[in-house]
C-alpha cells in the first residue's frame, strides 16, 4: 500500500509515484494543482490569497517548484477547486489563471470540482480521485504531512510566507475513546446550535453553490463546529445570522441580535478551523455547554470589525 501525504496551504510536494499518493483537503477557496510525469507525482494547495496583486510572487514560486519537481517534458495535470469550472466573476480568476500558467508551460489541464482530491499515477498516467468518490477516512487518518513525511515525499517549494504543513492526522483510537457524539451528530448537547450556525453560513464563503450543499462540505462543517465553540465561550445560545468579515473577509462571524447596540458575536478564521480536530471541538463544546446554566448572561462584545452582511466570499 502506498504512503499518503497531505499537502499544506501554499506548499508544493513531489513524490515517487510508485510509493506515494498525495492528497489535498479543505479547498474552500484555494485550488489544488496536481501533476504526474517521469515516475513522479506533485501536488500543491494554492491559497486564494493568490490574487491579481500577488500573482507575480506566486508565479515565481510555482515556476521554481515545477522545475524542482523534474516531471519530464510532458507531465499531465489537473486543477481541483470547490467551485469547479462553473465559477463566475472574481471567484473564477485563480483556477483559470493557473490553467493559463500551465498552458504556457505546454501542459494541458482540466478543472474539476470538489473540496479535496487524491493524486496518484500508474500505467495510464495521472489519476485524480475526487474526495466525494474517495474514502473520507483517508483524509482524516493515517497520512503524513510535509514535516514528518521522511522519504515518502519532499517539499519542492513554498509559494508564500503563508505556507505551512497540513494538520496532522487524527488518531482513530483517540476518536474512538472520545466515545460521545460529535458536534455533527444529534446526540451532542450543542447540536442544535451547530445546525443553526451551519444553516446560516453564506454558501459562497465556503465554496458551496447553495445552502443545501453545506452539510456535506468539510469546510462548512469545520467552520460551524468552531463557531459553535466560540459562541458557547461568549454565552451565545442563539444565532440570528452568520456573515463574513475581518481582514480580507477571512473570518466568519456568528451574530445574535438585530439591533446594533445589543449585538453579540463570536468569530473564527476559516483557515484555522480547517485543521481543528472535530473530537476536540466536540469535547470542548460539551464542556462549555454543561458549564452554562443559562444563555444570555454575558456582557455584549463590541460589534465585529469590518463585518459586512453582503455574503462576500471568504479568503482561505
Amino acid at each position: 500500500m502506498n504512503a499518503r501525504v497531505k499537502v499544506g496551504l501554499d506548499e508544493w510536494l513531489v513524490a515517487d509515484a510508485d510509493r506515494t499518493e498525495l492528497i489535498a483537503d479543505g479547498l474552500s477557496g484555494g485550488v489544488a494543482v496536481g501533476l504526474a510525469g517521469d515516475g513522479k507525482v506533485a501536488l500543491s494547495h494554492v491559497s486564494c490569497a493568490c490574487d491579481a496583486g500577488h500573482w507575480e510572487a506566486y508565479r515565481t514560486g510555482l515556476d521554481r517548484a515545477l522545475a524542482a519537481s523534474a516531471l519530464g517534458e510532458r507531465p499531465q495535470a489537473v486543477l481541483v477547486c470547490a467551485q469547479g469550472d462553473s465559477q463566475l466573476g472574481s471567484d473564477a480568476w485563480l483556477p483559470w489563471r493557473l490553467k493559463d500558467w500551465l498552458h504556457g508551460k505546454g501542459i494541458r489541464a482540466e478543472i474539476r470540482q470538489d473540496n479535496g482530491c487524491r493524486i496518484a499515477a500508474g500505467d495510464g498516467g495521472l489519476r485524480c480521485t475526487l474526495k466525494c468518490a474517495d474514502r473520507e477516512d483517508d483524509y482524516r487518518y493515517g497520512y503524513a504531512v510535509s514535516s514528518d513525511a521522511g522519504d515518502a515525499a519532499s517539499l519542492a517549494g513554498s509559494l508564500s510566507d503563508r505556507a505551512r504543513p497540513a494538520g496532522a492526522a487524527h488518531s482513530p483510537r483517540a476518536d474512538f475513546a472520545a466515545g460521545d457524539a460529535v458536534l455533527t451528530e444529534e446526540g451532542h448537547p450543542a447540536y442544535g446550535l451547530y445546525r443553526q450556525i451551519l444553516g446560516k453560513i453564506p454558501p459562497e464563503a465556503v465554496g458551496a453553490d447553495n445552502a443545501g450543499e453545506l452539510p456535506g462540505l468539510y469546510a462548512a462543517r469545520q467552520a460551524a463546529a468552531a463557531l459553535t465553540v466560540e459562541c458557547l465561550k461568549q454565552n451565545i445560545g442563539r444565532v440570528d445570522t452568520v456573515i463574513t468579515g475581518g481582514e480580507d473577509h477571512a473570518s466568519l462571524f456568528a451574530i445574535m441580535g438585530n439591533r446594533r447596540e445589543s449585538l453579540r458575536h463570536a468569530s473564527v478564521v476559516t483557515d484555522d478551523a480547517l485543521d481543528m480536530p472535530m473530537p476536540a471541538l466536540s469535547a470542548e463544546a460539551r464542556r462549555l455547554h454543561a458549564a452554562l446554566p443559562a444563555f444570555g448572561a454575558a456582557p455584549s462584545p463590541a460589534p465585529p470589525p469590518h463585518a459586512q452582511n453582503n455574503r462576500s466570499a471568504l479568503t482561505t
